[in-house]
């Protein structure tokens, strides 16, 4: 279609050409081409074909754009269905293209610097504290096959996989192999020195967050966990997070991991909510919003392992995360425009 509408676009070209008066030999092969072409006789129907071929061309524009809004149409519906965050992402995404990525020595110099082996503060007054508060203990019992199911059930079908290249369609596909997955589940938690490699090994793609993709500093990593790993550890966090709100350890203030909560969409809300109230009333308003470089990035693994302590997992657990984090690696790929 494509084709189509260029080949009379190129007529209408030689058509206008010649109208303006224009006379060299090339134009005039053209011209005798064009009126073999549509079987003209005579010049005066040179105006009638002129403006048929306009009225080709924007029928047949027409119709590309009803295609391709059916199909942006098509593609969002499938992904809201399967991926209701990444659609809602996708919305105010720019498609950044990284033409000249830095060099993957430079990447990994830079990565390996954040996700090194970086201590917490043990000797924080307020790490005293709650070290001194009475939290109950977490009991551990052995996972089940319907914590499996149950978690498969909220899972999207099609996640981009990580080393094993299972999706979740799969594992939901094959319930019979559930009883096996917790079996070996089971296995990991009492021993985690002995899971396989590939079970803690994640692929990073690097994604530019804006033109200058020269700098390191400028990707966005985002790693592509195993199913298997993501499924064992979200069955462990979901444990933690009921023990968390039955101890009533999460400050009313903090709005990410709360059951239902929005995380800073809730907190953007409140605060819309608080500067219109004070903007209706004429009242004095200071917000400050505190934006930590590479946040997620940062954070070292022994301050991890030390939350899960202090309130209250059971050694089995931390135990777990403790030896698996040690087993984390991953292999960086920039996610670069395809020529």
């Amino acid at each position: 279609m494509q084709k189509q509408i260029s080949n009379w676009r190129k007529g209408l070209s030689i058509l206008v050409e010649t109208g303006t008066g224009s006379d060299h030999g090339k134009l005039n092969r053209k011209n005798r081409k064009i009126f073999q072409k549509y079987s003209m006789t005579n010049a005066r129907e040179v105006g009638q074909l002129t403006e048929t071929l306009k009225q080709k061309v924007q029928a047949k524009a027409q119709r590309i754009r009803r295609y391709e809004k059916r199909e942006t149409q098509y593609s969002q519906n499938k992904m809201f269905k399967e991926d209701t965050k990444k659609f809602y992402r996708n919305l105010g995404m720019k498609n950044i293209e990284s033409r000249e990525p830095p060099s993957m020595a430079e990447a990994e110099t830079y990565w390996k610097s954040l996700w090194g082996e970086a201590q917490h503060n043990e000797r924080a007054e307020w790490i005293r504290r709650e070290q001194k508060r009475k939290i109950s203990l977490t009991d551990w019992r052995p996972i089940q096959i319907s914590e499996i199911a149950l978690y498969l059930l909220e899972a999207h079908n099609w996640k981009s996989p990580g080393n094993d290249h299972i999706q979740n369609y799969w594992l939901k596909a094959f319930p019979a192999t559930h009883r096996h997955i917790t079996k070996n589940f089971n296995a990991i938690i009492e021993e985690p020195e002995k899971a396989p490699a590939w079970l803690t090994t994640g692929v990073t793609y690097l994604i530019p967050k804006s033109g200058e993709s020269k700098e390191v500093r400028k990707y966005r990593p985002i790693t592509c966990l195993t199913a298997m790993y993501k499924t064992l550890t979200a069955i462990i966090a979901k444990r933690i997070s009921t023990h968390l709100e039955e101890q009533s350890l999460l400050p009313a203030e903090q709005k990410e991991c709360h059951p239902g909560s929005k995380g800073c969409k809730d907190q953007l809300t409140i605060s819309k909510a608080i500067y219109e109230d004070c903007r209706r009333r004429n009242k004095n308003l200071s917000i400050a919003w505190i934006d930590y470089q590479k946040a997620f990035d940062s954070v070292p693994h022994s301050w991890v392992e030390k939350s899960i302590e202090l309130v209250g997992a059971n050694s089995e657990i931390v135990r777990f995360c403790k030896l698996s984090m040690e087993k984390w690696n991953t292999r960086l790929f920039f996610k670069q425009s395809r020529k």
